[in-house]
């Protein structure tokens, strides 16, 4: 799989963090999903507060449309904090692995996403922030 640069913004860095601190939303069903997300910001250009905001840029908070590329099936979310998704579907964790599999991709991206069965090509057809 080719890996893409990927930009998240300050803010967000500092938010993922603060989970953290006294593991606030992180348990042994999740954790495996924290350290990913870890290693995807670990790598990421951190965009500083203050600096110009990226059109269409997947970040907490935005609203994601994506098609599956193999099944043309189309959903639309919106990235959270673990305390606020819901079990519907439509408030998505970022330590979902969705979430995890999205944040920092920007709006036309194609993102190569490991699943079980193997491996789904998902694009970022719409961001709204």
């Amino acid at each position: 799989m080719e890996t893409k640069e990927i930009y998240v913004y300050e803010d967000d860095v500092n938010a993922i963090k603060r989970l953290t601190s006294g593991n606030a939303g992180i348990n042994g069903s999740n954790r495996k999903y924290f350290d990913q997300l870890l290693k995807e910001i670990s790598r990421a250009k951190v965009i500083k507060n203050g600096q110009e905001q990226r059109k269409g840029l997947v970040r907490i908070g935005s609203t994601v449309e994506m098609i599956d590329e193999d099944t043309g099936e189309k959903t639309v979310f919106k990235l959270v904090l673990p305390a606020e998704a819901d079990a519907e579907g439509e408030k998505v964790s970022v330590l979902a692995p969705i979430g995890t599999a999205v944040i920092g991709y920007s709006e036309n991206d194609i993102i190569e996403w490991k699943v079980p069965l193997g491996i789904r090509r998902i694009k970022l057809n719409k961001v709204d922030n």
